[in-house]
């Protein structure tokens, strides 16, 4: 992905905010992996996981996720919620932290 100086003034204003949290796990200084948490009252929201190419596989979005739920639990939230791809990594780390389906999106396709 090609950052751009319209992308940068885009999303500036995310980095500045109270209900909008950003974590960065660094391994030996240097950044591993990353995520956010939007809070909403009682209400939180887990999304913009990310993990660099060269530390997957290590646990980074497994520890990221159990840290962001403890700081949801001392915020006061009550509820979290998030969006995966069915079956994918960051599906089986929902669920190892406790995470239950709500519902399935489907994709529809006519040729």
């Amino acid at each position: 992905m090609e950052i751009n100086e319209e992308m940068i003034a885009r999303s500036k204003g995310y980095f500045h905010r109270t209900d909008f949290i950003n974590y960065m796990l660094r391994i030996d200084g240097n950044p591993a992996a990353m995520g956010s948490l939007f809070l909403n009252g009682e209400e939180g929201y887990i999304a913009n996981d990310f993990t660099f190419p060269a530390y997957r596989g290590r646990g980074c979005q497994l520890a990221l996720l159990n840290h962001r739920l403890a700081d949801a639990v001392k915020l006061g939230v009550k509820t979290v919620y998030t969006d995966v791809m069915f079956g994918s990594v960051s599906h089986g780390n929902m669920e190892k932290v406790g995470f239950k389906t709500a519902f399935l999106n489907t994709f529809w396709i006519k040729k």
